[in-house]
């Protein structure tokens, strides 16, 4: 391959992946050493889990095309899909392999089949100690396309219901392989298991009760998990199948067809199972669903130099249309900086909403009360058009910042004055310094050295300090005066607007005009890390770890309103390592 050898477990000599162990377990249910609780889930689906573990790696081979024939074999009371295409060429097989070429031994393209061999067979090896394995065994019958299925939550009070089981499906090509894997596994991991019969077809049943779990094999797929839930998916029809549900074809055409994995989540399940759970605990229900859509759907697909990540749901009333727009005011060097567009109008929205409840509302109350000191949530956050927050290093010291976009710039300016006399009149001892940019007042504040009443003075370095300044266009407030005045000062063209990079990576998000934007610059984050490796690991890390990291350049995530739906998209792009 590249010319590293690729130390695997110890492989027995049995080519078909029936691996016997000491004390095999078949139909006779001669009793073996006690298996551990759920051990059984490695027998039924540990190597088909493992396989999706690794599918963010290894499905960069191929491609899909739609969903896989799997959804159409779902239950349609799921609460939430997650397939893995490891099958279709598509676009994704030749943009997925530019992706890959970035990185150590995947440069030629011939030997990217070989890779992903080894990478299945040390993961499936792994997890099974080296009892099951993917050549010979695995990929004997597996047909390229599988998912895990979460078919309910667990429910309070349920006793082992409370551990949550997934339903693994995979397609097969060849069901006889399959059915003689799936024995082979049971034995091989010292299962006991029984044959019997369910919804008309041979299944394989092993533990008892609500641990009770099945493995069966049909002439189109493997399914393994809980008893009740296996039979539901043998039991399900394409036209009654969780592909056949309103929400779930909506979420499909939401996306791009070309993909290597896909998520859908029933988000109506999620806030009733919610309901449920905190039912006559005095829970705040509605704050943990607050803004859960009634479906949510997201793929993984690639595009050249870039790793995409897209998620779609239905927008709500509490979304803003308001554009990111205070990149101009972030200098271009730095790490990360988050835009939230519509921020006051967003927080305020959903106070109304938390306050209409009535769980929620004497706890709220109090809070608001005290906020009225400073004339309430609207003359602390209604002035904001947009919020943004700026992180960076300069030299060896970091540095951050909140700048906010103010629609009504008396009004910021008022509730600076009134947070100042209200700091002034309640901490003895307050430090106040005011500067001046350009016709703008640089205020900033230091807590005396004592906190907390009492306890020990801190040193000067600990103190406290706080600095902002409401400029025509920008309030800015950070931990120190300089980082304000180096944002009021910022020539535009060194801003992150300005960025080549910036600019492109947003563009290809779907920017700009986004109401939520973020940035990553992942190189910049890397080398901050290494600066402060130990040195005992930095050998390991030059050899092991920063190769793989290396081509990783940068990332950024945009959201937008469209039409009827809100669309979050992240790219993350990697480049030719140096």
């Amino acid at each position: 391959m590249d010319g590293t050898e690729i130390v695997l477990p110890p492989t027995p000599s049995d080519p078909t992946g029936d691996r016997a162990t000491e004390q095999p377990i078949g139909e006779s249910g001669r009793p073996a050493a006690s298996p551990p609780r759920l051990r059984w889930v490695l027998a039924a689906g540990g190597s088909l889990a493992v396989t999706l573990a690794a599918a963010v790696v290894a499905a960069i081979l191929v491609g899909g095309a739609g969903p896989s024939g799997l959804l159409a074999r779902t239950p349609a009371d799921s609460v939430a899909y997650l397939e893995v295409r490891f099958d279709l060429p598509g676009d994704q097989r030749e943009r997925v392999g530019r992706f890959l070429a970035h990185f150590p031994g995947f440069d030629d393209r011939s030997l990217l089949e070989p890779k992903l061999a080894d990478l299945f067979e040390r993961a499936v090896a792994g997890v099974s100690e080296g009892r099951l394995h993917w050549s010979g065994g695995i990929d004997a019958w597996f047909g390229g396309q599988a998912a895990v299925v979460v078919r309910r939550l667990p429910e309070p009070g349920a006793g082992h219901d409370l551990e949550p089981m997934p339903l693994l499906l995979a397609t097969v090509t060849d069901p006889a392989a399959a059915r003689t894997w799936a024995t082979g596994a049971l034995d091989a991991l010292a299962v006991p298991w029984t044959r019997d019969s369910l919804a008309g077809l041979e299944v394989l049943r092993a533990g008892g009760g609500v641990e009770e779990r099945a493995i069966a094999v049909d002439d189109e797929i493997l399914v393994a998990g809980r008893l009740d839930d296996v039979r539901a998916v043998l039991e399900t029809r394409p036209g009654a199948s969780l592909a056949a549900e309103a929400p779930t074809k909506a979420a499909l055409a939401a996306l791009p067809a070309d993909h290597v994995a896909w998520l859908y989540v029933d988000g109506v399940a999620y806030r009733d199972w919610l309901a449920r759970v905190l039912a006559g605990s005095g829970a705040a229900v509605e704050l943990a669903g607050l803004g859960a859509p009634d479906w949510l759907t997201a793929e993984l697909r690639f595009d050249g130099d870039l790793a995409v990540v897209e998620s779609v749901a239905p927008a709500g009333a509490a979304r803003s249309a308001v554009p990111v727009e205070r990149a101009d005011r972030v200098p271009a060097d730095v790490v990360a900086f988050v835009g939230l567009g519509g921020f006051g109008a967003t927080v305020i929205e959903r106070v109304d909403t938390l306050r209409s409840e009535p769980a929620l509302r004497d706890a709220l109350e109090p809070v608001l009360a005290a906020l009225e000191r400073v004339g309430g949530l609207e003359a602390i956050v209604g002035w904001i058009d947009e919020l943004g927050l700026a992180v960076g290093v300069d030299g060896d010291q970091p540095w951050a910042a909140l700048l906010a976009r103010p629609r009504d710039r008396a009004a910021a300016e008022a509730l600076a004055g009134s947070l100042l006399n209200l700091a002034r009149l309640t901490v003895p001892g307050l430090v106040v310094d005011e500067a001046s940019v350009d016709g703008t007042t640089i205020v900033s504040v230091e807590l005396p050295p004592a906190l907390g009443g009492g306890g020990p003075p801190l040193g000067d370095s600990s103190r406290l300090r706080i600095a902002w300044a409401v400029g025509p266009d920008v309030v800015v407030v950070a931990p120190e005066a300089a980082v304000v005045r180096r944002i009021l000062e910022l020539d535009p063209s060194a801003s992150l607007a300005r960025d080549g990079r910036y600019a492109t990576l947003v563009a290809r998000a779907g920017g700009p005009g986004g109401s939520r934007t973020v940035f990553l610059d992942l190189a910049r984050l890397r080398t901050l890390v290494e600066e402060q490796l130990d040195p005992a690991e930095r050998a390991r890390y030059e050899r092991d770890i920063r190769p793989y990291l290396l081509p990783f350049d940068a990332a950024a995530a945009v959201t937008r309103t469209d039409g009827s739906l809100e669309r979050s998209i992240l790219v993350v792009r990697v480049e030719e390592a140096e």
